[in-house]
């Protein structure tokens, strides 16, 4: 009976060493994987930042704010203009060659008044419940051209490097992949979530040093 609260006080303490031993871990298999793969330029991290902060994070709080201001139909409706401004983009920047264009114009399904836009009664609907609508569409359309700068900044960042040099292989590169996003990520934040639950927050980081 004694010796029971005593084991149960002690599993936090015996989780802590396991997720130390998994971080000592993913630290080696990264610094294995690592070592296969081409240096890491600060020009490269920037152009990686910068694709990140367009395609991710602005164009994803845009359009949470357009859906907020406006409704799904028109964020669903306003989706068409993501191919048009990819279109003018390559253009612009001459990412494309002529007959690629030329080939997306030709066979590029074309799209029904029904498909696109939203009914007359919805349509209706949406001006008079929501006061806001016109901005959430500017919002929207910041959206569509976000994705589409995004579609056109991966494609010259791809011509200027050499894209097989980042494919997975089936060796240490995978493995330490799938270890980070399995341990290094779910395993470790659920048990340290569970510890600072059962000892607190002071806890985890001492036990980390």
């Amino acid at each position: 009976m004694g010796l029971k609260p005593y084991l149960v006080r002690l599993v936090p303490f015996v989780a802590m060493v396991i997720i130390e031993t998994l971080d000592v871990g993913l630290s080696t298999l990264s610094k294995a994987a690592i070592t296969t793969r081409p240096p890491l330029t600060f020009s490269l991290l920037c152009k990686f930042f910068v694709l990140g902060f367009i395609g991710i994070t602005v164009m994803q709080n845009c359009v949470f704010i357009g859906i907020n201001y406006s409704s799904s139909t028109l964020g669903s409706a306003i989706n068409n203009l993501i191919p048009a401004f990819t279109f003018l983009l390559a253009v612009i920047f001459r990412t494309e060659k002529g007959p690629t264009i030329w080939s997306l114009l030709v066979q590029s399904p074309s799209l029904s008044s029904e498909d696109s836009l939203p009914s007359q009664s919805s349509l209706f609907n949406m001006l008079a419940t929501e006061s806001n609508w016109v901005l959430g569409g500017l919002f929207l359309a910041v959206a569509c051209l976000c994705l589409a700068l995004w579609n056109i900044s991966q494609a010259a960042i791809l011509k200027g490097n050499n894209p097989d040099a980042w494919k997975l292989s089936l060796d240490i590169e995978l493995i330490s992949v799938i270890y980070s996003a399995v341990f290094g990520s779910v395993v470790t934040y659920s048990v340290q979530t569970w510890c600072i639950y059962k000892k607190g927050p002071v806890f985890v980081p001492c036990s980390c040093q």
